[in-house]
């Protein structure tokens, strides 16, 4: 479970990161190195985001299926956090 835990907390940081890289690029939109760093980011932060739902999905033995398990990622990640907090 720890495992989770601390692909949650990489997907956080990756998606401050991709945010940020998004603000700078918007400042710059036609510039493509700008547009090449947030793509990077972005890259890093879904790749987290589908390895972390398919963490959940095996560590529920599939009762949480992989689309519910990013629905939850994205709308309940609070609760989530606590969860896997517990059994931790």
């Amino acid at each position: 479970m720890k495992d989770i835990l601390n692909l949650l907390e990489k997907l956080e940081r990756a998606e401050a990161e991709t945010r940020v890289a998004e603000i700078v690029w918007e400042d710059e939109p036609e510039n493509e190195l700008l547009e090449s760093n947030f793509e990077a980011a972005y890259k890093i932060e879904y790749s987290l985001y589908v390895s972390l739902a398919g963490r959940i999905v095996a560590e529920t033995a599939g009762q949480i299926s992989f689309d519910t398990a990013k629905k939850m990622i994205k709308t309940q990640r609070t609760e989530l956090k606590k969860i896997f907090q517990k059994v931790a």
